[in-house]
C-alpha cells in the first residue's frame, strides 16, 4: 500500500480529465448546432423568439448528457468525502491492518430515505425553504464592460482629456517656419465614494425555531442592496449621458442606429442594456421587418443569448421602462472603498435586553463615468 495515495490522485485525476473533455466537445458541437440554426433562421424568416426556443431545447440536450458526466465528478466528492470521514481508518489499510470502510452509491439521492439518508430527527409541520421574490438577474456590476475598481480610501482621482481636448493642430511646414504646436487639456476629477447601507432586526426566538432566516435575511438584503445600487448608478449614468433620438420605427434598425451613433465618436459598444419590453420586441421581430440584408444583424449566441451585430442584448430591470443605453461600458467604473458586507449583531440599542439580533448590510461605493460621450441612451 506504499503507492496508495499516488494511485489515488491519478484516479480521480483521470476521471476529471475525461469528464472536461467529453465537456469541452459538447460546447464545441452546441455551438456549430447554434450557428447553423441561426444561418436556418435567416433564411425562413423566423422571428428570434422562435430560433430562441429551438436554441434552448439544443443547450438543454446539452445539459442532459453534462449531467451524465457529472456522475463521475459527484462519485468523486463522494470519495473525497468518504476518505475525510475515515482517515484513520485508510491509515490503518497503509499500516497493514484490516479495517475498512464504506462509499455510498453515486446514485443514492435516487431513493432518498429519512431513514437511509439522513442522521437526526426531521423537522415537520412546515418547509425549510421560504418562497421569495425573483431575484434580478443582471445587476448594474453585471452588464459587459463595467468594472469595480477598489479604493484604498474614499476619495478617487482620475484624468479626463477634457473639451476642448486640445488647442492647434498639425499643419505642414514650410522651410524656415516654425511647427504648429499643440497644448492638451487636462480636467481632475474627484469621485467621492457613499455609504449605502441598511438593516433588519429579528429575535433570537426566531432565528432559532426559523432557522432559514440565517440565511434568507442575509441573500434578502443583499437584493434590496444591489437593487438600490442599480436605481442610484442608473440615475447617474443618464444625468452623465447624451440623449439620443432615432428616425427608425423598428426597434430593431432603432439599435443599429444607436451603435452607429456610438461608433461614430470611435467608441466600440460593449453591451446594448434595455428593458424587458424592449427585449421582447425584439425576440418578435422577423428579418423581414426591417432593411438589413438578411437579417444576418439579429442572432441567438450558444448560450442563448441576442447578440446585434455582435454585441450582447442585457436586460436590466432597474430602470424605466422603455429605455436603452448603448455604449462602451469599459468607461463605467465603480468605485469601491468596501464591499456589500452583512452582519449580525446583538449589541445594538436594546437588543440583549429584547433578546433581538440587528442584521447590517452596507458597502462604500461610487459610480464613475470616465467619458460623457462613452455613449448614449434613449426613451422609445
Amino acid at each position: 500500500m506504499e503507492n496508495f495515495d499516488q494511485i489515488l490522485k491519478d484516479g480521480l485525476k483521470n476521471v476529471e480529465s475525461q469528464v472536461k473533455e467529453q465537456f469541452a466537445e459538447l460546447d464545441k458541437k452546441t455551438a456549430a448546432q447554434v450557428a447553423e440554426l441561426n444561418e436556418d433562421a435567416t433564411k425562413k424568416g423566423q422571428t428570434l423568439a422562435e430560433l430562441s426556443e429551438k436554441v434552448n431545447q439544443v443547450i438543454a440536450n446539452q445539459g442532459k448528457l453534462k449531467a451524465e458526466s457529472e456522475a463521475n465528478l459527484d462519485f468523486k466528492a463522494q470519495f473525497a468525502e468518504a476518505l475525510e470521514k475515515n482517515f484513520d481508518r485508510v491509515q490503518g489499510v497503509r499500516k497493514g491492518s484490516d479495517a475498512s470502510f464504506s462509499l455510498k452509491s453515486a446514485d443514492f439521492f435516487k431513493d432518498a430515505t429519512l431513514a437511509g439518508n439522513l442522521t437526526g430527527s426531521a423537522v415537520a409541520g412546515y418547509s425549510l425553504t421560504p418562497a421569495i421574490r425573483g431575484r434580478r438577474m443582471v445587476h448594474f456590476r453585471d452588464i459587459p464592460g463595467v468594472e469595480v475598481i477598489p479604493s484604498a480610501t474614499g476619495i478617487w482621482k482620475f484624468y479626463r482629456n477634457a473639451p476642448p481636448a486640445n488647442t492647434g493642430s498639425f499643419g505642414t511646414q514650410t522651410e524656415g517656419s516654425a511647427k504648429a504646436i499643440i497644448d492638451y487639456n487636462w480636467q481632475e476629477v474627484t469621485v467621492t465614494v457613499n455609504t449605502e447601507a441598511g438593516f433588519a432586526r429579528v429575535s433570537n426566538q426566531m432565528l432559532r425555531d426559523l432557522p432559514f432566516l440565517q440565511s434568507f435575511l442575509p441573500g434578502e438584503l443583499r437584493e434590496d442592496y444591489l437593487r438600490h445600487e442599480d436605481n442610484r448608478f442608473v440615475n447617474a449614468l443618464m444625468a452623465a449621458t447624451s440623449a439620443y433620438s432615432a428616425s427608425a420605427s423598428v426597434y430593431a434598425e432603432r439599435l443599429i442606429e444607436y451603435m452607429g451613433a456610438v461608433m461614430a465618436r470611435d467608441y466600440s459598444p460593449t453591451a446594448i442594456v434595455t428593458t424587458a419590453g424592449n427585449w421582447t420586441a425584439l425576440m418578435n421581430t422577423k428579418p423581414g421587418d426591417y432593411s438589413l440584408p438578411g437579417g444576418a444583424a439579429l442572432s441567438i449566441t450558444a448560450e442563448g443569448n441576442i447578440a446585434v451585430a455582435g454585441v450582447p442584448v442585457v436586460v436590466f430591470n432597474g430602470m424605466t421602462s422603455g429605455r436603452t443605453f448603448v455604449g462602451d461600458f469599459s468607461k463605467v467604473k465603480i468605485i469601491q472603498a468596501n464591499a456589500l458586507e452583512v452582519r449580525f449583531f446583538e449589541q445594538d440599542s436594546d437588543n440583549v435586553q429584547k433578546n433581538m439580533v440587528t442584521v447590517r448590510a452596507e458597502a462604500d461605493v461610487a459610480l464613475a463615468v470616465l467619458r460623457s460621450d462613452w455613449g448614449i441612451y434613449a426613451i422609445s
